[in-house]
């Protein structure tokens, strides 16, 4: 363990790495590291991936009274782009029920894009958050177009400064993109940038595929999303494949446009006036 800092204590577990899969696995029975004592309520994030690998032991629902699950990753979706995707998809479907059902008590589906896994136990909530940095860095850019309405980046006659921040996987709807670009260029003649944040096993073949296409397209690597707080006005999610998009919630948080499909993902941030769904 790290000790006790400001009532958090943090242990490790043993775990190991599937580099197939790109996948930490937790090893060995983690509900034994818990004191009994302790054993009252617990909150399993991602019930399904803790317990893929579970070593015989006391189960969580034995050990303690009352065990929330939280879902928020839609594994179904990335199996169906895997390898043997007719076997592998309906397979891991039944496994992720099978855990969440075997384990939980209570769970919590982020947003209702996830199918059914135990219908007598599950609800769909958002309680997720985003650092308080994006909530600060929201007020700042309220209180800069305050004193300057007309403000470079983000007033209403400025050019579009336009970005995606994630994971480079295709399963996040970077190829979508690119057809959507390429169509408004041939279509309308409009020509529209779209600088790329973040890396991943499907980077490189992103960078050729826009290269070829000859999009506007620059790929600049990992950042920190607060980082892009002043320097674009616009964000855009063409992913299908999450179950709530974080970075959406941060983008908001930063009071920024928010481009991005018409899907059950997306559905709790459609109130919110900056945000544009698209069908």
């Amino acid at each position: 363990g790290m000790g006790d800092v400001g009532g958090l204590s943090v242990e490790f577990y043993p775990a190991w790495q599937e580099r197939a899969e790109n996948s930490l696995y937790s090893m060995g029975d983690i509900t034994a590291l818990i004191p009994v004592d302790e054993a009252d309520i617990v909150v399993l994030e991602e019930p399904e991936h803790l317990n893929w690998y579970r070593a015989p032991g006391e189960s969580w629902t034995s050990k303690f009274p009352h065990v929330v699950g939280i879902v928020h990753t839609n594994y179904f979706a990335y199996a169906q782009e895997q390898p043997a995707a007719l076997i592998r998809a309906p397979s891991m479907k039944l496994l992720c029920a099978w855990m969440c059902r075997a384990h939980c008590h209570r769970l919590i589906k982020l947003s209702g894009t996830l199918g059914s896994f135990a219908p007598e136990k599950e609800l769909v909530e958002n309680v997720n958050g985003v650092r308080q940095t994006f909530l600060t860095v929201g007020d700042t850019i309220r209180q800069r177009m305050a004193h300057n309405p007309n403000d470079d980046i983000f007033g209403p006659e400025a050019s579009p400064t336009v970005y995606f921040i994630g994971k480079m996987l295709w399963s996040k709807g970077i190829g979508s993109l690119m057809e959507l670009l390429d169509y408004a260029s041939t279509s309308a003649g409009l020509n529209v940038k779209v600088d790329m944040y973040g890396g991943g096993p499907d980077k490189d073949d992103a960078v050729r595929r826009s290269r070829k296409m000859q999009l506007d397209m620059p790929f600049h690597g990992p950042i920190d999303h607060a980082a892009l707080a002043e320097t674009h006005k616009i964000f855009v999610n063409p992913s299908l494949s999450e179950v709530l998009c974080t970075t959406v919630a941060e983008a908001l948080a930063m009071g920024k446009f928010v481009v991005l499909p018409s899907h059950p993902s997306n559905d709790f941030f459609c109130a919110v006036s900056e945000l544009f769904a698209v069908r």
